[in-house]
């Protein structure tokens, strides 16, 4: 490889070391068995994978490796090549910030690589080597903006950027389908989303899969239906016959391309069974029926064979009766047929076909593609057929364009023959990833050479002259035998076709006329005499030999270039032969003059012709294109009625949806005026211009609404006292997106007013709700509980300003309520115990709970009182400060703190007592069935406080087994009448040693004489 390189490149050319630095201006080779990795600036040698199907050396490999290593700094550059390899290695690149370039697929000998890396949807670039090569530089400086470069490869439009996105995510391309048809289907999806524009589209798309998944089901239009177009199903029925004969006893193999639901596949598959002659259960050995599709929905239903009723009234009765199998609401083709036909999913634009078929089958698929796709996908189709197959088109599809390739059936008007004679012009069908495997297999396996037909036709072509050429109907030159280059002529005003026009004048005009005379009398004819050229005595003859092929509509004429004998010169004896040969000389001499001036003549009329043939060629070609663009016409209108068909159906679907969802609409509508009506609250509803749409009747009163019907602004409600501006408060709402609630007081009332904004489908807002909660005298009853003595509440600012305080808390501070409104805490309170309330405040806001409790020790200025206050702390929202405030309600504590703590030093100083006396306190809760000891009691037991958590059951337990039954009975006494006791006993403690001990005890009763608790005492004796 490295010497094979070296040839075409002036650059250094190297295989590949282990641990190698690269350098600039040098092509490195990978050894055969190896993979190449690029790390920490080194190339490394690594084993290929042990997969069977990995290719070795791997691309992708190395392209990850760059990417990891030089992330942004990377260029990935895939040519022609077989395979997928290098596709990973792109979308690797891509990931890391780095350019992809691939070559694109006109220019690869073998597309299978660049084709691949395309179909990521990961490439920067797709251009020609010579466009890479002569623009690298700048694309590298290009700081990633590839427009330029991307002009005439790339358009960068929304739609092409959208294509794009569905290749990345569907694997199809549709670049090259008619845009007229893809600009229509993508508007149709925006119409249904509310979107206006495409660029808005694209991005909606690129971040919603589900979106390119709706759009991607859209584009494939599976409509069609059983027997479409009758006339041509009816000529085609008529031309199964000799199919099925011409093929004897081989099974029939036929594809039916863009199948959708499968009516077509199943109503070829009933057409095919008649003209067998077969019963159904025969069908299968004979018949093999391969249906594609990219439509995995549409395939799904075509493998159930399950269709609505209303399919019978295309099918005739005779065959309905004999393939369909009925049911209440549907037919279902019988198992026979649907056994013979193989469903897939399969793209016939980038798929690979399949061969040797006998029926080819695409009916209103190739309207949908633009002219160079059909050539292509055509081109794929003559591959794929046998010699003598047949191709069934639509009603609005023709071979325009691949004339070459097929030829119209005598006897129907959309089925076609495939051309085995073509010119030398036409282009070969190259399938990607396999046909470059498969030609470069047979080129390093075997070469067959030529088949025996053609070999025949050689040798019958050399037996009657050794230079001919093979020329059509259309005087096109489909093959040479022998050399025939004396015979051309080629200059700057040549039509570089392989064409009779090379041939030299005279010879050019004599052979058009005798072609066409010999084919159209199917016998041979022969020119005159040629004189090859000036000064050369040889001579030749034009000889043409019709070849007709009536079965398969091809003619053909072999031209033989026949050489003459050069005539002997004259020789004279004597004076006399001298005389008469002068006097025939003269003769010749008048003669020949007479032949030039015939001649010359001849050759005006032959240019006047010539004239008129080229004023008719150019007439031809203006009517042939007036034919292309009213195919092209014809094709748009047999798809927009596909597409209006298909849309019918949906719109009857959506129609049927429409009348349940407007009755369904009605009932709500009723429902909901109802509740406007007779609900007790003020509710109303905005547009996103702030016009009043909908409103209760306590809302109409409350506002002086007239007419909520017709849509009065916002701006027009009469407020009652105290209401905010509403304008501004739903502005505010729809602009933040989140709800907003004010609490005020209106006319002696509290009022709470929540606006929450409305969302649409697509989650923009589309208007607000306000809904107004009024709680009457309650402003009395809060002037009421201010007045209350015993309760403390206030209201301040986050920066401690009073704006309401009750009397209690007024008489705690030493000042009248009113002196206390707009004055600051920190006047009034101590200045650290201040700051401490204004930190707790500000953390309690910011945090954003809806209420807090906290126990707090409160001093008066001066230091002379002091209280202990439970609080319960509130934000409220303040339209005059337009910010929230802290609401304080507390009740004073202060003797319930001195008693606890009065309680606890009691507690502590019994405690002390009795660790100096050494006795411990017990007691039993009967209603809880707890049971407490101190710690003394623990002591004398050997028990853990922390651990032991004593029950009545494991404290007798304890006791000696000669004193646990007397001790048992003088509990249960207590228990039952409330005896007090007293006993000395042995108990065995928790480390085994014996204790004897002492306890008194005494029950405490409800009033109503049932023992509640059993307290006393107990020590060590």
């Amino acid at each position: 490889m490295t010497a094979l390189v070296s040839r075409d490149t002036k650059l250094e050319v190297r295989d590949v070391r282990d641990g190698i630095k690269p350098e600039r201006n040098v092509i490195y080779i990978t050894p055969p068995k190896a993979d190449v990795l690029y790390e920490k600036g080194r190339l490394r040698l690594v084993d290929p994978s042990t997969e069977v199907a990995s290719p070795k050396p791997s691309v992708d490999r190395f392209l990850t490796s760059l990417a990891q290593e030089h992330g942004d700094k990377a260029m990935g550059i895939i040519l022609s090549g077989t395979g997928s390899d290098g596709a990973y290695g792109i979308q690797a690149i891509r990931e890391h910030g780095g350019i992809t370039i691939v070559q694109d697929v006109e220019s690869a000998k073998y597309d299978g690589m660049p084709q691949s890396a395309v179909q990521t949807g990961c490439v920067d670039l797709v251009l020609s080597p010579p466009e890479i090569g002569s623009h690298l530089t700048k694309i590298l400086n290009a700081a990633r903006d590839f427009k330029e470069f991307r002009s005439t490869n790339l358009p960068d439009t929304p739609t092409s950027d959208l294509l794009q996105i569905l290749l990345a995510h569907t694997r199809v391309d549709f670049r090259d389908y008619k845009q007229t048809t893809i600009g229509r289907r993508i508007r149709r999806r925006m119409v249904a989303l509310n979107i206006e524009s495409e660029e808005e589209y694209t991005e909606f798309c690129r971040h919603n899969p589900s979106a390119v998944d709706a759009l991607f089901k859209d584009l494939l239009i599976s409509v069609t239906r059983f027997f479409r177009d009758k006339e041509a199903f009816d000529q085609l029925k008529a031309i199964l016959p000799k199919l099925v004969e011409r093929q004897g006893s081989t099974q029939l193999r036929v594809w039916v391309a863009g199948c959708a639901t499968g009516e077509e596949v199943y109503s070829i598959a009933m057409a095919l069974c008649e003209a067998l002659e077969c019963i159904p259960a025969e069908f299968k050995s004979k018949v093999q029926i391969f249906a594609t599709d990219i439509d995995n929905a549409a395939l799904r239903v075509a493998r159930q064979g399950q269709y609505n009723l209303s399919a019978l009234n295309d099918i005739p009765k005779a065959l309905a009766d004999k393939y369909l199998v009925r049911s209440a609401d549907s037919v279902r083709v019988i198992e026979p047929l649907r056994s013979a036909i193989l469903f897939s999913n399969h793209n016939v634009c980038q798929d690979p076909p399949f061969q040797r078929v006998d029926l080819l089958c695409c009916r209103n698929l190739l309207i949908y593609f633009g002219h160079a796709l059909q050539r292509k996908v055509l081109g794929r189709f003559h591959y794929a057929m046998r010699p003598d197959a047949l191709l069934f088109l639509g009603t609005a599809e023709s071979v325009a364009g691949s004339d070459e390739l097929f030829v119209q059936h005598r006897e129907a008007a959309h089925v076609f023959e495939k051309r085995n004679i073509r010119s030398a012009g036409a282009a070969n069908f190259s399938m990607p990833n396999m046909a470059p495997m498969r030609a470069n297999r047979a080129a390093t396996i075997v070469d067959h050479g030529p088949s025996t037909d053609r070999q025949l036709l050689q040798a019958l072509a050399q037996s009657l002259g050794d230079n001919s050429i093979l020329v059509t109907d259309e005087y096109s030159i489909a093959q040479v035998f022998g050399d025939v280059s004396a015979y051309i002529s080629v200059n700057n005003a040549s039509n570089l076709r392989m064409h009779v026009d090379l041939l030299r004048s005279p010879l050019r005009e004599e052979a058009r006329s005798l072609v066409a005379i010999a084919l159209k009398s199917g016998k041979r004819r022969s020119g005159v005499r040629h004189l090859l050229a000036d000064g050369n005595s040889d001579r030749l003859r034009l000889d043409v030999y019709p070849m007709i092929a009536s079965e398969i509509s091809e003619k053909a004429a072999l031209i033989v270039f026949t050489p003459l004998e050069a005539e002997e010169p004259l020789t004279l004896s004597n004076t006399q032969e001298a005389n008469g040969a002068t006097a025939r000389d003269e003769r010749i001499s008048i003669l020949e003059n007479e032949v030039a001036t015939t001649r010359e003549a001849l050759q005006q009329t032959i240019e006047e012709l010539e004239t008129s043939n080229e004023e008719l060629q150019s007439l031809n070609e203006e009517l042939q294109s007036t034919n292309e663009e009213l195919q092209a016409t014809n094709e748009e209108l047999e798809t927009s009625n596909e597409e209006l068909q298909s849309t019918n159906e949906e719109l009857i679907t959506v129609n049927e949806e429409l009348q349940v969802t407007t009755t369904e609409l009605t009932e709500r509508s009723a429902e909901l005026e109802s509740v406007l009506s007779s609900a007790p609250l003020v509710i109303m509803v905005t547009d996103t211009a702030l016009q009043v749409t909908q409103a209760t009747l306590e809302a109409v009163e409350m506002f002086g609404l007239s007419s909520p019907a017709s849509g009065p602004h916002i701006s027009q409600c009469v407020l009652p006292d105290g209401f905010p501006a509403l304008s501004h408060l739903c502005s505010e709402t729809m602009q933040r997106g989140e709800k907003t609630v004010r609490d005020f007081v209106s006319n002696g009332a509290q009022v709470t007013l929540i606006c929450s904004p409305s969302f649409n489908t697509n989650g923009k807002v589309s208007g607000v709700t306000l809904v107004v909660s009024t709680f009457p005298g309650l402003a009395d009853e809060m002037d009421t509980l201010l007045k209350t003595e015993g309760i403390y509440v206030m209201q301040r600012s986050k920066q401690g300003e009073i704006l309401r305080v009750s009397n209690a808390f007024a008489k705690f501070l030493h000042a009248r309520p009113g002196a206390l409104i707009g004055k600051k805490l920190a006047e009034f309170i101590d200045e650290a115990e201040t700051d401490e309330i204004s930190a707790d405040d500000r953390a309690f806001l910011s945090s954003g709970m809806a209420h807090a409790t906290e126990l707090r020790r409160m001093q008066s200025h001066d230091g002379q009182e002091i209280k202990w206050l439970a609080k319960q702390k509130y934000p409220l929202w303040n339209d005059k400060l337009e910010d929230q405030t802290i609401y304080t309600v507390a009740t004073d504590v202060t003797e319930v703190v001195r008693a606890r703590n009065a309680a606890e030093a009691a507690t502590s100083q019994i405690e002390l007592l009795q660790d100096v006396a050494g006795i411990g306190y017990w007691s039993i809760d009967v209603l809880e069935g707890t049971v407490g000891w101190s710690r003394e009691v623990h002591r004398i037991h050997r028990t853990d406080p922390e651990t032991f958590v004593p029950t009545l059951e494991m404290g007798l337990s304890f006791y000696h087994p000669d004193d646990v039954d007397e001790v048992t009975s003088i509990v249960e006494k207590a228990l039952e009448n409330g005896e007090a006791f007293e006993f000395r006993k042995r108990i065995i403690a928790a480390d085994k040693t014996v204790v004897e001990i002492e306890s008194n005890g005494m029950a405490i009763q409800d009033p109503e004489g049932h023992t509640v608790r059993i307290v006393g005492v107990f020590r060590e004796i």
